[in-house]
Formats: C-alpha cells, sequence, structure tokens
C-alpha cells in the first residue's frame, strides 16, 4: 500500500508540473498589444531625384513629398500611415474639416508623395500609425496613433498669362489665403528667363479688389492683373514670389515661369485702287529677341482670313522685312490678316510652343492721332423730356454713385469703341490736380455691355459704378480718356498712347437716414443784427441774432475747411468779394449752402466767463427758441443787393435775457 501511495504522489507530482509548464507556454504566445507610437519629424523632403519636394507633375498634379521618422512593434504584421490635411480656406469658398487624404501607406516606406492637391494653397499636413498583428491565429489591427508633428505647406502657385490686345497681358495666378488674410505677391517681369536685373512689382492686400488694379475671379479663385507692355512682338517671362513672413510655412521661393508673347503691332494704310481692287500695306512692328546670336533668324507669316467666317484663316506668303503688299479685290467681303514670327537658331525654333503673332487686323484707314475730347459728364439721360432714362441724383446712394457721361465720337460721329478711361476717386480737394496712385479705381477700363446706356438702338452714354464710399461724405472724382493711336518712334511702329484733359465730378453721398430728412448746415453765418442807424440790436433783456437760409462759402486749403464768404452788396455800387457764377461754385473752390424748406431753428445761450472755450457750446441746449422757421422776415433787407435778387434774411429775437451780462449764442 505504501508504494501504491508514494506511486500516486509521484504522478499527481508529475500532472502538476505538466499543468505548471504549459501555462508557461500560454503566458509567453498571449502579447500584450503595444499602443502605436505616432510619426515624427515629419518635414518636407524631395522623393525623387531631379524633382522638388513641392511641385507639379502631369501624373501627380500637384503635390507634396513627405519623410518622417516612425517605430513599430517587432511582432506586428502589417505597418501603415495615414496623411491628414487641413485646408486654409479663402473666405468666398467653404471651410473643409480635416480630412484623410492618403490612407493606408506602407510603413515599409520612408517618403511619401501627397498628391491630386490644390494649387497656391495653403494646407496643415499630419499622419497617423497603425499596425496589425495576431492573437489565437486571429488579426488584429491596432488602434490610430496620435497624430505626428503637424507640417504647413503652400503647394505650388499657378501662373497664366496671355495676351489680350496689342501691348495688354493679362496674368493670371492663385488667391493665396494664410490665417492672417490674403497673402502678399512680388510679381516679375522680365525680357529674359534669368531675370537679370528685373525689380519686382510690389502687390499688397491694397491692391487687390473689386476698385484695384488687382481683380478677384471668385468663380476660379485667381487673382487677374493687365500688365501694359514696353514692347510689341517681344516674348515675356513672368513668375510670381509668394511675399510672406511666416517662418513656419514651407514654400518654393518662385513659382514656375510662364512665357508669353506680347502682339505685333500692325498698320494699315490705303495705297490705291485700281479695276482689279484695291493696294493695301501692311506694316508692323519686328520682334524683339534681346538674343545677340548672329545665327539668330526672324521670318513673317502672312495669314488672311474673311470676317464672320467659321474657316481658318489660310498661308499667303513669308517675309524677312516687316511689310507687305495685298490686293484686296471688290465686293463685300471684309478679310482680316495675322502675322505671325518665326524665331530660329541654326533651323530650330527658339521659342517652342510660344506664338508670336499680332491680333486679328483688318484693314482700314487709320486715323490722324489727336488728344481725345475729356469726358462729357451728365445727371441724366432722357429718352425725350421728362422720360430719364437713368439719373445720377436716383442711383445716388450712401456707399456709392453712378457717373454718367457721353458716349465719345469719332470724326465720322460713331461712337468710338478705342477709348479707355483712368478713374481716381479723391477725399481731398488738394489732391485733385495730382492724386496719389492709391486714389486711382480704374485703369486702361473700357465700357463693356453692363456700362452701356441705350436709347432705342443708339448707344448715348456709358455709366460707372463707384462703391465702398462712406455716407454723409464729399468726394471729386477725376476721369480721363486715353487713346491710342500707331505711330513711328524712331522709325520703328509704337502704340503711342493720347490722354485727354480731366473731369471733375463732386459727389456728396446722403447719410444712412431716410432720404427725405432736410438739409440742415452745421455752421450757418450768424451775427447781431444791426438798426437802421447801425446800432446792434440789444436791449437790457433782448437781442435780435440774425442768419441767412442761403449764402456761399470758400474753402480755406491752409485751415481745410469751408468759411463762409459775402456775395451780397452793401449798396448799389459796391463790389462783394466773390460773385457765385454756376461756372464757378464748383464745390470745390467755392459752394452754395442753403437750407431746405421745412427746417426749423433752435437757440440757446449762455453767460461768458474768462477762459470759456467755443468747444463748450456743443453741449448748450437750445431752448431759448425752439422751431423758428428759416423763411426771409427781415423787413429791411433789399433783395436787389443779393446775387439771385431774393431775401434770405432769418431775424430772430431771443428774450427774456438778465441786464448786464455777455451771452455767447449757439
Amino acid at each position: 500500500m505504501k508504494m501504491t501511495r508514494a506511486k500516486r504522489a509521484i504522478g499527481l507530482i508529475l500532472i502538476m508540473s505538466l499543468i505548471i509548464q504549459l501555462n508557461i507556454i500560454n503566458t509567453a504566445w498571449a502579447i500584450d498589444a503595444e499602443p502605436q507610437s505616432a510619426p515624427s519629424k515629419l518635414r518636407i523632403e524631395p522623393q525623387n531625384p531631379g524633382e522638388p519636394a513641392i511641385g507639379y507633375s502631369e501624373f501627380d498634379k500637384y503635390y507634396v513629398d513627405f519623410k518622417w521618422n516612425v517605430s513599430f512593434p517587432a511582432y506586428s504584421i502589417s505597418k501603415y500611415l495615414n496623411f491628414y490635411v487641413q485646408e486654409i480656406p479663402k473666405p468666398y469658398r467653404a471651410a473643409k474639416p480635416r480630412t484623410l487624404k492618403a490612407k493606408d501607406v506602407s510603413g515599409n516606406l520612408d517618403s511619401y508623395r501627397l498628391k491630386d492637391l490644390n494649387s497656391g494653397t495653403i494646407y496643415y499636413v499630419d499622419a497617423t500609425a497603425y499596425h496589425t498583428y495576431t492573437e489565437d491565429s486571429k488579426l488584429y489591427k491596432s488602434a490610430e496613433s496620435p497624430a505626428s508633428n503637424r507640417v504647413k505647406v503652400l503647394t505650388e502657385i499657378d501662373v497664366d498669362a496671355y495676351s489680350v490686345s496689342t501691348n495688354k497681358i493679362k496674368i493670371e495666378w492663385d488667391d493665396v489665403w494664410n490665417t492672417s488674410g490674403r497673402i502678399d505677391y512680388k510679381l516679375y517681369i522680365s525680357e529674359n528667363g534669368n531675370f537679370t536685373n528685373t525689380p519686382p512689382i510690389y502687390i499688397g492686400k491694397d491692391q487687390i479688389g473689386p476698385d484695384k488694379p488687382v481683380k478677384v475671379n471668385e468663380s476660379t479663385g485667381k487673382l487677374e492683373y493687365i500688365h501694359t507692355a514696353r514692347d510689341p512682338g517681344r516674348v515675356y517671362y513672368i513668375r510670381i514670389e509668394p511675399d510672406v513672413n511666416d517662418s513656419e510655412l514651407k514654400k518654393n521661393p518662385y513659382s514656375p515661369t510662364v512665357i508669353v508673347s506680347s502682339y505685333i503691332l500692325v498698320k494699315t494704310t490705303k495705297i490705291a485702287a485700281t479695276d482689279s481692287g484695291t493696294i493695301w500695306k501692311l506694316e508692323w512692328s519686328p520682334v524683339v529677341t534681346g538674343l545677340s546670336d548672329s545665327n539668330i533668324k526672324v521670318k513673317y507669316q502672312i495669314y488672311r482670313g474673311q470676317v464672320d467666317s467659321s474657316d481658318l484663316e489660310q498661308y499667303m506668303a513669308a517675309v524677312d522685312g516687316t511689310d507687305f503688299f495685298v490686293t484686296l479685290p471688290p465686293g463685300e467681303v471684309e478679310h482680316y490678316f495675322i502675322i505671325r514670327a518665326i524665331v530660329t537658331r541654326d533651323g530650330l525654333d527658339v521659342y517652342e510652343g510660344i506664338k508670336i503673332e499680332s491680333e486679328r487686323i483688318i484693314v482700314r484707314e487709320q486715323e490722324t492721332p489727336s488728344y481725345p475730347a475729356a469726358p462729357v459728364l451728365v445727371d441724366k439721360f432722357e429718352k425725350a423730356p421728362g422720360e430719364t432714362i437713368i439719373s445720377y441724383d436716383e442711383e445716388l446712394k450712401p456707399n456709392s454713385a453712378t457717373i454718367l457721361w457721353k458716349a465719345p465720337t469719332r470724326g465720322d460721329g460713331q461712337v468710338d469703341n478705342d477709348i479707355t478711361y483712368d478713374i481716381w476717386i479723391i477725399d481731398d480737394p488738394n489732391l485733385i490736380d495730382n492724386p496719389p496712385e492709391s486714389k486711382k479705381i480704374a485703369w486702361n477700363v473700357s465700357m463693356g455691355s453692363s456700362n452701356q446706356i441705350i436709347s432705342g438702338d443708339a448707344l448715348i452714354g456709358y455709366k460707372y459704378v463707384v462703391s465702398n464710399l462712406t455716407p454723409n461724405s464729399t468726394y471729386y472724382l477725376k476721369i480721363v480718356a486715353k487713346k491710342q493711336f500707331i505711330e513711328y518712334v524712331d522709325d520703328i511702329l509704337q502704340n503711342v498712347e493720347y490722354i485727354s484733359d480731366p473731369a471733375i465730378k463732386v459727389i456728396i453721398t446722403p447719410t444712412d437716414e431716410p432720404i427725405n430728412q432736410p438739409n440742415v448746415p452745421a455752421k450757418p453765418p450768424l451775427k447781431v443784427k444791426k438798426d437802421s442807424d447801425g446800432q446792434n440790436m440789444v436791449t437790457e433783456s433782448s437781442v435780435t441774432i440774425q442768419i441767412k437760409n442761403l449764402w456761399y462759402e470758400e474753402y480755406n486749403f491752409s485751415e481745410n475747411k469751408w468759411e463762409y464768404i459775402r456775395t451780397e452788396k452793401l449798396h448799389y455800387n459796391d463790389v462783394p468779394p466773390f460773385d457765385p457764377q454756376p461756372s464757378v461754385v464748383d464745390d470745390v473752390y467755392y459752394r452754395k449752402v442753403s437750407y431746405d424748406s421745412g427746417v426749423r431753428i433752435n437757440v440757446g445761450c449762455v453767460e461768458y466767463r474768462e477762459g470759456m472755450s467755443y468747444d463748450e457750446l456743443k453741449y448748450l441746449p437750445a431752448d431759448k427758441v425752439v422751431n423758428f422757421p428759416v423763411d426771409p422776415n427781415d423787413p429791411w433787407e433789399n433783395p436787389d443787393l443779393n446775387p439771385d435778387g431774393k431775401k434770405h434774411n432769418v431775424d430772430i429775437t431771443v428774450a427774456g435775457l438778465e441786464p448786464i451780462k455777455c451771452m455767447l449764442f449757439g
């Protein structure tokens, strides 16, 4: 029996040992999953040799290359990263939340290209990591790690440029916004691809907007600027530099360079009329390459097409010079011509893919160069007397005004559609003659269909809306007309600009209050009335003061204020300081001030004290005389001594005063 117990004890010990050993093995296999650590040192570095880290490619579109550091647990089966982006939006576009841009990027990589981004956009980018592992033959996915460090990056700015007229190049680029608002730019326009000795054009927030040189196209998210090229038929190199003071922001120093050519300038001259047709001479400006190589060749190709035809223009000839004679047969078919330049070096195209050509040129007699007339500003246009089409007064608003002027005409009476305009809005009359550039709200603006005023089938005038004005303020609008003519300058065809004399319009914006509120001038001329003997009309308890319900003022430029100036005669032989002729009262140097009908006057007074300031009158209660009408009531006034032959004196007697007191009235 003892042996049997011993055997049983040994068997129990063996069983317990086996159980313990098995428990030890299971514990080794049951893995406690580690939290996935976040990627670190997320940074922008080039992925491919020869390609920038921030750029554009045909297949990837706008991209940014990233590198990072990350570690995964040793037992990880698969390793992944996710990339998130947070776009800084334009205020006229809907904001987007932090978005997963690239999912399940292999953790075995040490770099990744984030593709299909928007051009000219600032993003915040971060990354997370996760891994997979197995347990009990089952595959598990770890929780996503916290986010990595955040990288702020500006994608490559998209730039485009193309000719819009003979010496005008339109440049478009991305409207970039940072957290602090729209960024500034430096625009480079050079005659060489190295931008040697090319100073930038600085474009800040103050130059961007509806009435500024740089316009915003909210539908495309682009900024638009029209540049006046120095030379016709010349190739220009253009690039944008984002002018941003933000140490956190990663960006390229410049946008890619785009190349564009200004139009070749063409002049047409009628030479003779024959039985076979009319002979015309085409002359054009030579293409300026700026290249000194002796093996540079320029050849000009002439193409002809039919106006109002969908057919492509047809090749006519190629010449080395800058003129060509054509004979147009008689008939009603109207032709146009295009001059194209081919620039080669050793037979190879120098500007491959860049068109150097003229606009469509319709042969016609050229006008004799002359200065355009100053715009004729008007207050309204009518179809017939009493039938108003549009009125300045009706369109005037507290924050805007609509300026009207007659359509300019040529010598033959036809509307001159080649006129452009520069417009300034000025709030200081001292600046009218030489306003600063910041006051200009329109540059070389052409009047389109939205500006036209039509009566029947005839174009009779133009309108232009000036916005962003301040209510109850005075502005001076200055406008000049401009026209370009093709002339020889130093034996080379050039566009020469002729500018008209300016036209001036005074704009007085109404208040935001009801428009029927009467006009109440703030400082009417006030004095103590004199009797027929020339003595002040003052008694122990009363005084008679006198104001006018209409008077004239002269602007004191040194004091920057309007001041009363006498226009009435003191006697029949008197010559007053100012004769208010309508042509002189221009609201710039002189103005007329009057009370509207229905205005009532309140008068207050206070005892004068030594050292008293006139500013204290601002707080004086006007309760001595209340609701006194401004109708003329001076029985001694001679209306014949006033410029308009009417009475304007208003006498107001203030009674109930204390004797032997000096009083101030307001």
